[in-house]
């Protein structure tokens, strides 16, 4: 028999004075009718108040039941007390059910916030081949922005992207000079000959430089050009280092950590894995995995329940607790 119980039943208080306090506060909250517990509601109810297993299986059947939303822990507690139960534990009990709810797990909305700091890496040169890809058309967003166009570096991954409303040889030039090309101060030829290029517009309406055109010493000026090239290549690389290290501050104030251990249970985001079709009824995470490996970049190596180790590893991004 509770202390609460056994006040208002037999009028007997705990011996340590503050307890005893407790009790009779609490006790202006609590009927018992007919031998029953019940709790007083600022909603006028009277609310049975019932145990641990009985409250476990209220919960279970509010929330995964017939008639049941998997809605969140604060409309299930709600739903209980309207039915008319209660137990001091009904709301961390309440988000218990829903965070171990497999249903709930696979269909939970993906959280596009970064998960580890940004790890940028500095290619040997400024510059090297890139992949351009367009993305689109996607669904149209302020400003009209409908496309995407990615650049990634092969030799170090680093990706350059730029939301466009329409695709154009142009707009495409423009992403390449303004976000690649500028984001080192320099041009690919200058890093390669150590002199600017000659436009063909210049050959049509001659500049300065062009009327003054003497091969003998331009031979010379270029071969100087070549053995000043490697200081104009390190400060360029020096530039794109600190262009990289800004990008990285932007990043990581965006991060909401998450990290996992060894032999903890994850689900995976069925938009990377692709495990399933994607679609709108399609569920959001797939699995569950168990983590067999890690690294300090925040990537992870994965198993299937059967222990057999899943290709490839993932990123705590693409990854949620179980």
């Amino acid at each position: 028999m509770t202390p609460l119980v056994k006040f208002l039943t037999e009028g007997e208080l705990p011996a340590d004075e503050k307890e005893a306090r407790k009790v009779r506060i609490k006790a202006l909250m609590y009927a018992l009718i007919e031998g029953v517990l019940y709790r007083k509601s600022y909603l006028g109810l009277s609310l049975l108040c019932i145990g641990p297993n009985q409250a476990k299986s209220v919960l279970r059947e509010v929330h995964e039941g017939f008639c049941a939303l998997h809605s969140g822990y604060r409309m299930i507690a709600a739903k209980v007390m309207h039915i008319g139960y209660y137990w001091p534990s009904i709301y961390s009990d309440a988000a218990e059910v829903v965070r171990t709810c497999q249903s709930c797990q696979q269909n939970a909305p993906i959280s596009r916030a970064p998960r580890h700091p940004m790890v940028p890496k500095t290619a040997a040169w400024p510059f090297s081949k890139w992949a351009i890809h367009i993305v689109g058309p996607i669904t149209t967003c302020s400003g009209g922005i409908k496309f995407l166009v990615v650049a990634t570096d092969y030799f170090t991954k680093w990706v350059e992207a730029k939301a466009l409303a329409t695709i154009t040889g142009r707009r495409i030039r423009n992403f390449f000079w303004e976000d690649i090309v500028c984001s080192t101060g320099e041009t690919p030829f200058s890093l390669v000959y150590g002199t600017e290029t000659v436009i063909s517009t210049e050959l049509i309406a001659p500049t300065k430089r062009i009327r003054s055109f003497d091969e003998s010493s331009n031979d010379e000026g270029l071969r100087a050009n070549l053995d000043m090239l490697e200081e104009r290549r390190e400060i360029a690389t020096i530039r794109e280092a600190i262009n990289k290290q800004k990008i990285s501050k932007y990043y990581d104030k965006r991060i909401k950590p998450m990290s996992f251990r060894v032999g903890d249970y994850v689900w995976c985001n069925n938009e990377a894995s692709q495990t399933e079709n994607t679609g709108k009824l399609v569920l959001e995470w797939e699995g569950p995995y168990e983590v067999i490996g890690m690294s300090a970049t925040g990537s992870y190596i994965l198993a299937g329940l059967n222990g057999e180790r899943i290709p490839r590893t993932w990123h705590a991004t693409n990854l949620k607790r179980c």
